[in-house]
């Protein structure tokens, strides 16, 4: 089907019979059938909706639209994910497209706008966090914090020194006492338009931090009512809702956490018990993911990794309560690959990814997840994989996008853009040319974050001891 532009405006063709040429026709062949007129692109953009159908239906993305929309537009609410505008759609196209020119990218060093603490040694960075347009930064052992528009590089708030005297003496016994802080997590809260918080994570507790107001926020009773659970992680939600993940010997359970306007605090519920299989103890958390109100929570236990997939309620009343060998809810992975125990760093990447990897080996194991009949029903398909020799061991990783990011001993970052989610079974890592970045001091990796930038994709790298930061951007 080939047309002049100046030949097809002379004609007027039913949008009937556009649909009836478009149904025979690919999505990207339909795009590039926007060049023939003014008409045909009015046509394919806002009753064909084109690019609402690139991100809802195709192969390639879908499995990813929760995630670009959320990165793209965090503020809106989750139930409104299917009534984008064409614009917006078309946005999130684009974001996706620009994470996939992986030719495009390049090292770059990192310049944010706050000399306290960048130049002072003290200040190696620790921790990194973003959201939407925020950027934190944790550093050295006096929990500096500071906080950047992630666009301009421009400071947002003076930096702040978190210790024991900032907090109210009744938020847990770690305060009480008097025991020095050490930040283990740290994740921007933004739950209102004019409100941003910090939730902080150390080895005992957890505490919340006004960033506006620059007070703090009573930690709510159930995250402190049981000294023999520790928190082990805090994870952003959808729709401004924060999880706290609680540890203890034999369980592991979740709290959501939200902002009521009305008493101005935090109002925690516990949401998800979890019960390792038999009576035995010590389950190890490793992952955990959101997707709107799903959950996926991946841990250890004795030999064997364990997946749990659970659908939460908006007015959920009592927690749900699993027990580890409830099919229904958890399911066993990686038990048919021949590998060490223990071994190896565990992720969700997305709703259907769980990679595995060894810091001893240059292996990677991919689980595939897929759905099967009736509700709640899915199987695995497992692959192992051994990395060519001359890039050296993994040292962390992530996929993102359709393109598999791996970080090497050899100070090495590997992109290989695959077609998809099911490519990553079907690995060919000899026949694929990956993209090679050198990013010197990789072998002190501390920290690996992958966000947008100006609306372009923006990986950074930090390391121990250092309070510069590296990354890779899309030119």
């Amino acid at each position: 089907l080939i047309m002049s532009s100046s030949l097809a405006e002379g004609y007027i063709i039913s949008e009937n019979a556009l649909l009836n040429i478009f149904k025979y026709l690919d999505l990207i062949a339909i795009a590039e059938l926007r060049k023939v007129s003014s008409s045909w692109r009015n046509f394919i953009d806002n009753e064909f909706r084109i690019w609402q159908k690139f991100v809802c239906t195709s192969d390639e993305i879908k499995p990813w639209r929760y995630q670009l929309i959320q990165t793209k537009y965090p503020s809106i609410s989750s139930s409104d994910y299917d009534n984008l505008s064409n614009e917006q759609y078309k946005e999130l196209f684009v974001s996706y497209i620009n994470w996939r020119r992986v030719n495009n990218y390049a090292q770059s060093e990192v310049a944010f706008q706050n000399s306290e603490f960048f130049d002072d040694p003290k200040n190696a960075i620790t921790l990194i966090d973003t959201w939407a347009n925020y950027i934190a930064f944790v550093g050295g052992n006096e929990n500096s914090v500071v906080l950047f528009d992630i666009n301009t590089g421009e400071s947002l708030m003076n930096l702040v020194r978190f210790n024991s005297q900032l907090f109210p003496p009744e938020n847990s016994d770690e305060i009480s006492q008097n025991v020095e802080l050490s930040i283990r997590r740290l994740r921007i809260f933004k739950p209102a338009i004019d409100r941003l918080f910090f939730c902080i994570q150390t080895d005992s507790a957890v505490f919340f931090w006004d960033v506006n107001e620059k007070i703090p926020i009573p930690t709510p009773e159930i995250l402190r009512e049981n000294l023999r659970q520790r928190p082990i992680d805090i994870s952003r939600g959808f729709d401004s809702n924060l999880y706290v993940t609680l540890y203890s010997l034999r369980r592991i359970d979740i709290v959501r956490c939200k902002f009521d306007i009305n008493s101005q605090s935090i109002v925690a519920q516990k949401i998800i018990i979890v019960n390792p299989p038999g009576n035995l103890n010590y389950p190890v958390f490793k992952d955990i993911f959101f997707q709107k109100t799903a959950i996926l929570m991946i841990y250890r236990h004795i030999k064997s990794s364990y997946l749990m997939q659970v659908n939460i309620p908006e007015n959920l009343e009592n927690p749900i309560e699993i027990n580890g060998s409830d099919k229904k809810y958890i399911k066993t992975i990686f038990n048919n690959l021949d590998r060490p125990d223990f071994l190896y760093g565990l992720s969700i990447t997305n709703f259907n990814t769980v990679l595995a990897y060894y810091p001893t080996e240059s292996r990677l194991d991919i689980s595939l997840k897929f759905k099967s009949s009736g509700p709640n029903h899915y199987n695995f398909t497992e692959k192992s994989y051994i990395l060519p020799s001359e890039f050296g061991r993994i040292v962390d990783l992530f996929f993102y996008m359709n393109n598999l990011y791996l970080l090497t001993e050899k100070d090495l970052l590997i992109i290989y853009k695959l077609k998809n989610v099911k490519h990553l079974i079907h690995l060919q890592l000899n026949n694929l040319q990956p993209k090679v970045i050198n990013i010197s001091g990789l072998r002190t990796l501390n920290a690996l974050l992958a966000t947008e930038s100006n609306n372009k994709p923006f990986i950074i790298v930090s390391t121990y001891g250092k309070t510069k930061l590296q990354a890779v951007c899309v030119n």
